[in-house]
Order: C-alpha cells, then structure tokens, then sequence
C-alpha cells in the first residue's frame, strides 16, 4: 500500500461504465490506448483505464494486480492501458515511444514488451558507455520483430532528461481541447452538423448551449426522461395533448405555434422540417432566406439566429415554470417578453456609433389645475400587478398606489389600471385630470368614436 508521504506519482485509474446513452457522443473507434489482450469493447463492458510509466516501480507492482482483475471477471471487464513517461525517470520516454512503435508493427507483441520492461528495466538494455542499445540482451528477451523496432530508436549521444510530451498534439503540449477531439474521435467532423458555426454565433452562451442540447437530443423531456426510467408521463405540460419529445415542445405543440406565430416575425414552426434534431443547428446557423431582400444578407442572418435561439429558450423556460412552478400560461404576456427579449439582444450587438438616435419621450406636466394620473400594469409569472401615480402642474408628487389586478392579460390589466385611476381620481374629489398611459390599444380605443 502505497503512503501519503509518498512524492512519487504512481498511475491514476478511471473506472467508467460504457453507458449506451443517446445524450453522449458515440465512443470513437479506435481508442487512445493499448486494450489488453485486444479483447471487443462494447457497451456492456467496464473499461479500467491504467496510467502507466514503463519504468516505474510502482507502475510495475501494480501490473499483476490489473493482469488478475482482468483476467479473474473475463470479457465483462477490459484493461486499457495509456503510457504516461515521467520526466524523473531515465529513459521512459524513450520506453514510451517503443511500445508505440511495437504496437503499430506488431499488437499482439506491445504488452510482452511492457512486461520485459517492467522484468527488466530500459537502464539494463542501454550500453551507457556507447550510448546504444544493448542488442544482445533485446534479441534475448524479445522476439525479431520488437527487437528490430526498438534498435530502430536513436539513443541521444548525451544523456538529457525526459520531459512530458502530450503526444495528441504536434506541438507536445496538453491541452484540454485535445482531449476532448480526442473522446469524440472524427464523429462530429463528418456528421454534416455546423458545430463551429454554433459555437460563433454572435448569442448569449446560454442560448449555445440550449441549441447544442437540443441537437444532442439531450434534454430532458417527459420522452427522454420515460426512455431513461423505463416508464413515466410523457403528456406535453403545454398541450396536454401530445408526447413532449423535443420536436413536438419546440416545433409542433400548439402553445410553442402560437408563440412561434405571435411575435413580429410571425414564423410556421410546423412548416419547418428537418430529418433529425441537429438539422435545427444547421437552421439557425444557415437559415434560408428569400432573395430579393434589401436589407443585409449577413445582418439578416445573425437577427434570425437570435430570434430562433431566444424563441427556444422563451419555449423551455416556459414550459419548466409550467411544471415547476404550476404556472398559468399567458401567451401575450410570453410573446411580449419575447419581443423585448429579442429587440435588446439586436441592439446589444450593434455598435454605439451605429444605433439610431430617436427623440426621447418625457413626463410632461398638466395644466395649471390639472391633476395628471401616470397608470402602468405588470405582469410577472402568474401574478399581475398596477400601479397609478398623481402629479400637479409643477410636477410635484400627490400620491401614488400600487395593488394587484386578477387580470392575467396584459392589455385587460392595462385597461383595468386606467378604470381605476377614474375610480382613484373621484375619491381623490379630483375635479380635473388628465390619465396617461402607455398602452396605446387602450388608449385609441377610448379616443376613438363610439359606434
């Protein structure tokens, strides 16, 4: 057993199930590693990953006990073995880069030469005094093929030290990026899917990440989530009609339709086709747009990335405050906050000198005698709110009040808030006001002529 006080890093074991999960990236085909005994990897198989320094006495006290594990459980239980030279060990570089080379001429001849390896270490093959391989002994202890391998390694003239060489990169230096091109091999390079045109969309990093859960069909929908457990309620919270898989929520239920339809841009979300959930990647990054546009072809572009994005992200968080929250859809309210949504991340990206100057509305004051009323209504998850304020002709402040309304719409509690300034002004004995507000539906309607 190995103890605390111990400086010497050993080898690091990761023990994983190979899960067959749809929400993870299929596993490359060919690992980065040796498999011992070359034995089928499959998704029933537990995969003991080995970090192991071919000169290393505790790399080496640890093989018969990995050899045993392996062996003792049978095909159920493979060993994949990944070198790892430490740079205050002589020579496991250069250990290193043998069992490579064995392992492209000859497979079956890699872990008979780590074992001679560990029986023997690199320093007894080594002629120092000629700084060349001791032939002899390699002829000896490997067969012809490995033997002619590991001569074929230069040994340099002056002994220098070894050093860490990541070898997934050409410059030798590690880096988590490679690791993960490493994990998900060529998959997602020839998939079709724009993988790098999501990630440089000018949009919030949250929206990315949605976008790239939905391509991955990750999310946790009642399909999904009945798919994971076996069974469960896989009715759509919105619709209550259908199944909730990540089509139907997003593109088909009738609430996401409405809301897909509701906003300035006014779009068929059941027109839209795609064969598989990543197509909606290639659909944002590269939406087809009607020629004889005359506005920007690539402003157009990145406007519709984000209407689409923040319209996804509009239809999820709704649809998790239905479930968490019990709340009480509201599909004006919901598409009103889209708008704004999608109208402040426009401007965010535009630059300073570029945005338009528009003149600037301000508070006016009334008449002298005149007692002016500003009223707004709020609405915010499943509650509503309003609130009325009184200002003279000097715009100093009367009185001001604030109460919640039953009305869930938001123009109806627009149009209550102005009911009740009136009701406000006549037990105020205010003898005349001027009521302002800024639902302009309401207000045309009250000037225009009653039929």
């Amino acid at each position: 057993m190995l103890r605390k006080e111990q400086s010497v890093f050993f080898f690091v074991f990761f023990l994983f199930f190979v899960l067959d999960v749809h929400s993870q990236f299929i596993p490359p085909a060919k690992f980065d590693g040796f498999v011992y005994k070359n034995g089928p990897i499959n998704s029933d198989t537990i995969v003991i990953d080995a970090f192991l320094d071919p000169v290393c006495p505790y790399s080496r006290d640890s093989w018969p006990a990995l050899k045993y594990a392996v062996e003792s459980y049978g095909p159920s239980v493979r060993l994949m073995v990944h070198l790892f030279p430490l740079p205050y060990h002589d020579n496991a570089f250069v250990a290193s880069r043998a069992l490579h080379i064995v392992n492209m001429l000859n497979t079956s001849a890699t872990f008979h030469l780590l074992e001679g390896f560990f029986k023997h270490q690199v320093a007894d093959l080594i002629d120092n005094n000629s700084r060349s391989w001791n032939l002899k002994r390699i002829q000896e202890l490997f067969d012809a093929e490995s033997a002619e391998a590991i001569s074929k390694i230069k040994i340099p003239a002056t002994p220098i030290d070894d050093k860490l060489i990541w070898i997934l990169d050409p410059k030798g230096k590690f880096s988590v990026k490679s690791v993960i091109r490493s994990a998900q091999g060529q998959v997602s390079a020839h998939d079709g899917v724009n993988w790098n045109g999501l990630w440089k969309l000018r949009i919030h990093e949250r929206y990315k990440v949605l976008i790239w859960r939905i391509a991955t069909g990750i999310l946790p929908t009642k399909v999904n989530l009945a798919l994971k457990l076996g069974s469960g309620d896989t009715l759509c919270p919105l619709c209550s009609e259908y199944d909730e898989s990540i089509e139907h929520i997003f593109f088909h239920c009738a609430i996401s339709r409405a809301i897909w339809f509701g906003n300035s841009w006014a779009v068929y979300s059941n027109h839209l086709t795609f064969s598989s959930c990543k197509d909606i990647i290639n659909i944002i990054c590269d939406p087809s747009l009607p020629s004889g546009m005359s506005m920007d072809g690539k402003m157009l572009k990145e406007q519709t990335a984000i209407q689409f994005a923040i319209t996804l992200d509009v239809i999820w968080n709704l649809r998790n405050q239905v479930i968490h929250n019990d709340h009480k859809i509201n599909l004006m309210a919901t598409i009103k906050l889209l708008e704004s949504r999608i109208m402040e991340h426009v401007l965010s990206l535009k630059e300073p000198g570029s945005l338009e100057v528009r003149d600037c509305v301000v508070w006016e004051a009334p008449p002298i005698g005149v007692i002016k009323i500003n009223v707004d209504a709020a609405i915010y998850l499943d509650k509503s709110f309003m609130a009325a304020v009184a200002r003279d002709y000097k715009g100093e402040l009367i009185k001001a009040w604030a109460k919640t309304t039953v009305y869930k719409d938001p123009t109806i509690a627009e149009a209550d808030a102005i009911c009740w300034a009136l009701e406000l002004a006549k037990t105020e004995k205010f003898e005349k006001i001027s009521i302002e507000s800024d639902a302009k539906v309401c207000v045309d309607a009250l000037l225009s002529p009653i039929r």
